[in-house]
C-alpha cells in the first residue's frame, strides 16, 4: 500500500463509492466515480454492503446503443481498508466494481475501462481543500483523477440528451455545466472533526455598539477541536483591516470587529490535515427592504396588423406601489460612500467593456473598418463573416484582411442583396459579379447564400477562431451612423446556432445559387 493522506485511518470508519458506467456487451466504460469517506460517527459498517443499482435499459436506449447495452449507477459501502485499496488501484487505471468479496476473490473483480489519467490533482497523497464542488456542496478535501481524453463510448453517452438527463438527475449535478467531470474519478474526504460551523453577527450589547462575529463549532462525536486554528480576516472597501489567528479551545468564539460593516472571511486549519473549512470574505445582511406592488387596473393596447402579421390585442396589468418597509437598521450612507461605490462600479464596468472589446463608432467609417480588419487579421484558424448585405466591396475590404496563409474564410450573405444591380456594373447582378471575383482570387474563401425571404439571420457576426463578435450594422456601413461592435462573452452556443444555419437546407453555395439564376440579357 502506498502513502495515504495523513490521519485518514483515525478519522473515518469506511467509505461509500458512487459509480456510473456504460456497458457495451461485456465491456464496461467508466462515466463517473466518486469515493466518499464516511466519518466514524456515521457507522458505515451498519449500512448494507451494496445498494440497489439504477439501470437505464429502455427500448429507446437500446435502439440508440444496441440490445446488449445499458447505463448503470450503483453505490457500494466498503470498509476503510477496502476503500483505500480500491482507490489505489483506480489511480493505477484499474477501476473495479467492488462486488461482494472483490478484495479476497480475484474472480469477483470486474474492471471499468477508463482513459489514461492526467497527472494527479494534487499529487498524491496530498488533498486540495475545495468548497462548492458540483458533486459535493460542502467544504471538503479532495483528490481528482481527470481523463486525458474522452473515450468514444463515453463521449457518445454524454452526447445523448436522454442519457445525460438521466445521469444528471441521479448523480445530482449537471454534466453540461461541468463537462470536465465526464469520465473522471474523485476521492472526497469530508470534514472529520466538526459537522459544520455557524457564523452569525453579534450587533453588540446595549451601551456597547461594537459589533462582532459569533462562531459556533458543532463537533463530531468523540472528536476534539483543540488542535485547530481559526484564521479570521476582516476587510473593508479600502482593503484588509486585520488578520487574526485564534486557537480553538472551545466550540464558541466571539470576536469583536474593528469596523462596522466589515466583510469577514474565515479559514479553519489543522496542522495535520490542512484547511478543513473556508468562508470567503463577505458582509452580513443587516437590513431587508420590502416593497409591495398591487395591480389596481389594467390597460388594453391594440397592435395594428402589418403584412402577414395579424392585429394583436394586449392586456397589461398596471402596478402601483402601496408600501415600502425596511426590516433592520440600514447603515448610514454618506455622500462620499455613494461616490466611492459609484466609482468602483464604473471601474468594474469599464474593465468588462475592455475585455469584451466594446467599441462605439460614430462619424468615422474608416476607424470602424480598420478596427474590423485588425480583428480579422488576428484570426489563425478560421474566419466567418455573416452579413446579409455582404457584397463585392466587402469581399476585398474585409475577407482578404487575414494575415495567416491558407486560413479558411466563410462568408454568408443573402439573396436580398445578391439580386440587386451591381454598383459599378449596373447591368449585372451583384451575385454574379461577386462569384466571378471570388473565383479569380484563388483563395480559401467559401461564399454561401441565405435563400429565404427574409433571410434567416438579420444581425451581423464575425466568428474568429473560437470568438464571436456582434454588430447590429452591416460591415459596409459600420461607423457611418452611430453603431458599435462587441465580443459575445459566451460564444459556444452562438457558433453552434450559426453552424446549423450555414449547413441548413435554406443555404446554398454561391456557385449553386448563380447556376439557378436566369441568363443575363
Amino acid at each position: 500500500m502506498n502513502a495515504e493522506p495523513h490521519a485518514i485511518r483515525q478519522d473515518y470508519g469506511g467509505a461509500r463509492i458512487h459509480l456510473a458506467w456504460f456497458r457495451n456487451d461485456q465491456e464496461r466504460h467508466l462515466l463517473f466515480g466518486l469515493m466518499e469517506l464516511v466519518p466514524e460517527e456515521l457507522m458505515v459498517s451498519s449500512l448494507p454492503r451494496q445498494e440497489q443499482a439504477l439501470c437505464l435499459n429502455t427500448n429507446q436506449f437500446r435502439r440508440k446503443f444496441g440490445d446488449r447495452c445499458d447505463l448503470t449507477i450503483r453505490r457500494f459501502n466498503l470498509s476503510l481498508t477496502e476503500a483505500l485499496a480500491w482507490h489505489e488501484l483506480g489511480r493505477m487505471k484499474n477501476v473495479l466494481l467492488p462486488l461482494e468479496g472483490w478484495n479476497q476473490n480475484e474472480e469477483a473483480k470486474k474492471s471499468l475501462t477508463t482513459s489514461r489519467w492526467h497527472k494527479d490533482d494534487p499529487p498524491w497523497p496530498n488533498l486540495v481543500t475545495a468548497s462548492h464542488l458540483p458533486c459535493y456542496p460542502e467544504t471538503v478535501r479532495v483528490h481528482h483523477l481527470w481523463p486525458r481524453e474522452l473515450l468514444n463510448q463515453v463521449a457518445k453517452v454524454f452526447a445523448d440528451a436522454a442519457s445525460l438527463l438521466w445521469l444528471n438527475d441521479r448523480l445530482f449535478f449537471n454534466f453540461i455545466e461541468h463537462p470536465e467531470y465526464q469520465g473522471s474519478l474523485h476521492f472526497v474526504a469530508p470534514n472529520p472533526l466538526f459537522r459544520h460551523l455557524d457564523h452569525t453577527l453579534n450587533p453588540g450589547r446595549p451601551g456597547n455598539k461594537q459589533e462582532g462575529s459569533d462562531i459556533h463549532f458543532v463537533s463530531r462525536k468523540g472528536k476534539t477541536l483543540e488542535e485547530l486554528s481559526l484564521i479570521f480576516k476582516e476587510e473593508c472597501d479600502s482593503g484588509l483591516i486585520k488578520l487574526q489567528q485564534f486557537n480553538v479551545k472551545n466550540p464558541f468564539i466571539s470576536i469583536p470587529h474593528v469596523s462596522t460593516g466589515s466583510r469577514i472571511g474565515l479559514h479553519v486549519v489543522c496542522p495535520q490535515r490542512g484547511v478543513l473549512e473556508m468562508h470567503e470574505s463577505t458582509g452580513f445582511i443587516r437590513s431587508i427592504g420590502l416593497e409591495i406592488h398591487v395591480s389596481g387596473k389594467r390597460k388594453k393596447i391594440t397592435v395594428p396588423g402589418e403584412g402577414q402579421r395579424k392585429e394583436e390585442e394586449l392586456d397589461i396589468p398596471v402596478l402601483e406601489s402601496t408600501s415600502q418597509t425596511v426590516i433592520g437598521e440600514p447603515p448610514e450612507r454618506s455622500d462620499f460612500h455613494h461616490r466611492r461605490q459609484f466609482a468602483q462600479k464604473e471601474r468594474v464596468e469599464r474593465q468588462l467593456a475592455r475585455e469584451l472589446g466594446q467599441v462605439w463608432f460614430h462619424g468615422d467609417p474608416k476607424e470602424a473598418q480598420d478596427h474590423v480588419r485588425n480583428l480579422i487579421g488576428q484570426a489563425r484558424n478560421r474566419v466567418w463573416i455573416i452579413d446579409p448585405y455582404f457584397a463585392t466591396r466587402e469581399l476585398f475590404a474585409f475577407a482578404l484582411a487575414t494575415q495567416w496563409e491558407d486560413i479558411p474564410v466563410t462568408l454568408l450573405t443573402s439573396t436580398e442583396v445578391l439580386m440587386k444591380p451591381d454598383l459599378i456594373l449596373g447591368n449585372r447582378e451583384i451575385g454574379r459579379v461577386l462569384h466571378e471575383q471570388s473565383q479569380a482570387l484563388n483563395k480559401r474563401i467559401e461564399i454561401k447564400v441565405m435563400t429565404g425571404d427574409p433571410p434567416a439571420i438579420h444581425d451581423r457576426f464575425l466568428v474568429l477562431d473560437e470568438q464571436v463578435w456582434f454588430s447590429g450594422n452591416s460591415l459596409h456601413t459600420l461607423g457611418e451612423r452611430a453603431s458599435m461592435i462587441i465580443r459575445i462573452p459566451y460564444p459556444g452556443p452562438i457558433i453552434g446556432y450559426l453552424s446549423e444555419i450555414l449547413d441548413g437546407s435554406r443555404v446554398k453555395t454561391l456557385s449553386e445559387w448563380v447556376s439557378t439564376r436566369p441568363p443575363e440579357s
